[in-house]
């Protein structure tokens, strides 16, 4: 089982009410996988309300720990599972699953086949901004880092 550093539990129950009420960030499942549904190219996807993580880019930020735990000065996998991809999970619990899906492809159809044009990963991206934004300022003096990183 994958887990996030400590601190970012509590603090995203703190910063992002919606998630708490749905949870919290601890109801989130995280699963490290080979590949992708569709074969995406995505680095993380949410399918049927777990967070799937390609092994490839999510190893590096487990590789010095224990194995299960991201290392805290891995940001950009923190972003993307604490911030981001929770967003998607729940989105995915607010309806069936199949509605969400059809919902998601149609998305994807009527903006062009872009996926940065998805109204859900418009604001998933926003709501990751936002949060990773708080979460830099907060930790900036446990890492030492100076600036935001732009990933």
């Amino acid at each position: 089982m994958i887990k996030l550093p400590a601190p970012v539990y509590p603090w995203t129950d703190i910063y992002w009410p919606e998630l708490a009420k749905a949870g919290g960030l601890a109801s989130v499942e995280y699963e490290v996988v080979d590949h992708l549904p569709f074969r995406a190219k995505a680095h993380a996807m949410t399918w049927r309300g777990r967070v799937l993580l390609r092994r490839e880019w999510i190893a590096p930020a487990l590789g010095d720990m224990d194995g299960n735990t991201i290392n805290p000065r891995h940001l950009w996998a923190i972003e993307t599972m604490a911030f981001h991809e929770p967003y998607h999970v729940i989105e995915q619990r607010k309806m069936p699953w199949r509605s969400y899906l059809l919902r998601y492809i149609w998305q994807w159809i009527r903006g062009g086949f872009s996926y940065r044009n998805i109204q859900e990963e418009i604001e998933a991206y926003a709501q990751e901004r936002k949060l990773a934004d708080i979460w830099f300022k907060w930790r900036a003096p446990l890492t030492g880092l100076r600036s935001r990183p732009n990933w």
